[in-house]
């Protein structure tokens, strides 16, 4: 039997993450966005892209995507999706991404923490 191994975020980072999302400044939205689409390619053109990547580049695909074609987003949903994207920015976040096979876990579980529940509250922003 194939033992599954799950990683959460513990209270203490909800706590700091949710005070670092409160700070957001909205005006980093255009800036972050062109990076993002940097960051992205750069990994994919690496040629060696593990699952949690590719999960992850979905994930940010799906945010970028709302933040760019959803009228009146609520701005909570844009403070929690402009931090996502600025964690998933960050090469020395929690596990510096350059930490070969554990770089972008903290990354995929971070954004999984942020696009779950919206995905939960508003489908409709994924049927874009």
């Amino acid at each position: 039997m194939k033992k599954t191994v799950s990683f959460k975020l513990t209270d203490e980072d909800i706590q700091r993450y949710e005070k670092q999302i409160a700070a957001i400044d909205l005006n980093i939205e255009d800036e972050l966005l062109q990076k993002i689409a940097v960051k992205i390619k750069s990994i994919v053109t690496s040629g060696n892209i593990s699952s949690i990547q590719l999960s992850l580049i979905e994930d940010v695909s799906k945010l970028v995507i709302i933040l760019r074609k959803v009228d009146n987003l609520e701005l909570s949903v844009k403070r929690k999706i402009l931090f996502a994207l600025q964690y998933f920015y960050d090469p020395e976040d929690d596990i510096p991404d350059r930490v070969t096979q554990l770089g972008f876990l903290d990354d995929a579980i971070l954004v999984k923490w942020i696009i779950d529940p919206i995905l939960t509250k508003y489908p409709e922003y994924f049927q874009i």
